[in-house]
């Protein structure tokens, strides 16, 4: 079941993510972490290269090997396009 979910979980939170980075947030709380904003940043993307892992292994059933290389390049190339939209589309 998990299985045939992996590409549908991989495009609803790469879309939620392009969301939340492209929309002005308001009222967010401080939570008191120093660097809060960078461990967020680090394990969103880390769910993000996770979910596309599963998703090539078990939807395109490309190889273990393959598959970490293309959710890496997948989620820095999201990630840097993500950066170039907000300095475009956001103020």
């Amino acid at each position: 079941m998990l299985k045939k979910l992996a590409l549908l979980a991989a495009i609803v939170y790469s879309s939620v993510l392009v969301y939340v980075s492209l929309v002005k947030l308001q009222n967010i709380p401080d939570i008191g972490v120093d660097y809060g904003d960078k461990i967020f940043h680090f394990l969103a993307y880390c769910m993000l290269t996770f979910l596309w892992f599963s998703a090539f292994i078990y939807n395109f059933e490309i190889k273990r090997n393959k598959a970490i290389i293309y959710s890496a390049i997948f989620s820095f190339t999201f990630g840097i396009i993500i950066e170039v939209l907000q300095h475009t589309m956001t103020s």
